[in-house]
């Protein structure tokens, strides 16, 4: 639904339009990549609900058990994706590149799997982020808590996601 709004505002103010406002799309085009993203937009609300706080709340702590864990495995695949974009590289003849490729869809399935992976964890984020809500009127100081975990949770993995779609965009080419 809100997608849809943005698309007819978009097309509404867009400066090619008859009555478009170069100003006013800019600020819907920046209000919309704001809440696109599930980290920006846990940032925007941190930081209209808790103004100078959620500085250091988004920066203060380190990574949980289970982003750990993703962190090592995200990181083994996209070392191993660059050693083959590496290896694809130098390979000049037809049989080189041939030969590569069944490594090339190891490194494609791996890359998929960790995308995947990282999604399902980001989805898990964001279905926690009604508790902010739950416990803002009553317990403020534990909201910006997990807000603020779950900003760190999120802006890791949405690192991640751009770092995996990166190589798979360069085994495509």
């Amino acid at each position: 639904m809100a997608r849809v709004r943005f698309q007819e505002k978009s097309r509404e103010l867009h400066p090619d339009s008859a009555c478009g406002e170069a100003d006013a799309f800019a600020v819907l085009n920046e209000a919309h990549a704001t809440l696109s993203r599930p980290g920006t937009r846990l940032r925007h609300l941190m930081v209209l609900e808790f103004g100078s706080a959620a500085a250091d709340a988004m920066k203060d702590g380190g990574m949980g058990e289970e982003l750990l864990e993703l962190f090592g495995r995200v990181g083994e695949v996209v070392v191993k994706a660059d050693a083959f974009l590496a290896r694809s590289a130098k390979a000049e003849s037809a049989l080189a590149k041939a030969l590569l490729t069944s490594e090339e869809r190891e490194v494609q399935l791996a890359l998929m799997n960790a995308g995947g992976e990282v999604g399902r964890f980001v989805k898990a984020a964001e279905e926690r982020l009604p508790e902010i809500d739950a416990l803002l009127a009553d317990a403020r100081e534990a909201a910006l808590e997990l807000a603020g975990v779950l900003y760190r949770d999120l802006s890791f993995a949405e690192k991640w996601q751009g770092q995996l779609q990166e190589r798979m965009g360069a085994l495509i080419q």
